[in-house]
């Protein structure tokens, strides 16, 4: 789940939104958001830096843990600023996302007690080459992500919408012209290639079929949306661009016109 909840309104004594200190806009809960991910980010940093083997691996994934969540907030103060707010961050994405990450930490030192290091399955659970692997698809997937959304630049929001936003356009360029969901992609990738560096072997398939159900949700009621907005436009776009998504090729809906295009062209 990408989208963060949508953040509750602190009302006056009057019953209208207010601008209390606890409100998600106030720059007060903005700045405690960034004073989580920070230390989040700066501890795992430092641990990174004064450990090695097993703890440096954990201290990494920690460290690109806490740069995606930074990284959120900064894609929507860059591109949407006036929409800031502590829920930008993602910190309180969603009990599913917050479950699967207890349940990788649960697997990951789990492991480490059943099969320490120096026995055959955990050396190789935790090889160098799960930590290359994974530490590449982190980066390639978060740098896919966020690639998509400065693509995007205003088009670009964390929630799903329903009313075509004023001054909204079909962006068909730089990673769009390649994935029809290009930042959803990025995000499978490093969503699965953060419990390949951790060297889950259960997490992996876990986190790949919960992605894929998560956006086979989403993306039908995001092509379900641009498909009223933009009609013929966006078939044809669909019609050369593929979803990219594993097991997530788009909407029934845009994929029946994508047929009916190519029936008449034929």
């Amino acid at each position: 789940p990408l989208g963060p909840l949508r953040p509750p309104r602190a009302k006056d004594s009057s019953g209208e939104r207010g601008t209390a200190m606890f409100d998600f806009r106030s720059p007060f809960m903005i700045g405690t958001g960034g004073l989580i991910v920070g230390c989040w980010v700066g501890v795992h940093a430092a641990l990174l830096a004064l450990t090695d083997g097993d703890a440096a691996r954990w201290s990494l994934f920690g460290a690109l843990l806490g740069v995606f969540h930074s990284l959120e907030f900064l894609a929507t103060a860059l591109l949407r600023p006036g929409e800031a707010n502590f829920n930008s961050y993602c910190i309180l994405h969603s009990v599913p996302y917050w479950a699967a990450m207890a349940l990788a930490a649960g697997e990951y030192f789990l492991t480490r007690f059943l099969l320490p290091s120096g026995t055959s399955l955990g050396d190789a659970l935790r090889s160098p080459v799960t930590l290359v692997v994974g530490a590449v698809l982190c980066a390639g997937g978060l740098g896919l992500r966020y690639w998509a959304m400065w693509a995007a630049r205003e088009n670009f929001n964390h929630l799903v919408q329903r009313d075509k936003p004023t001054g909204h356009r079909l962006v068909t360029g730089g990673p769009y012209s390649i994935s029809r969901h290009p930042s959803y992609l990025g995000w499978m990738v490093w969503a699965v290639g953060s419990q390949v560096l951790l060297g889950n072997v259960l997490s992996v398939p876990l986190f790949f079929a919960a992605s894929v159900l998560f956006f086979r949700h989403r993306v039908a009621l995001e092509e379900a949306a641009l498909l009223e907005w933009y009609r013929d436009a966006y078939v044809q776009y669909a019609r050369r661009v593929p979803s990219l998504l594993p097991f997530v090729p788009g909407s029934e809906a845009v994929q029946r016109c994508i047929e009916r295009s190519r029936a008449s062209s034929d």
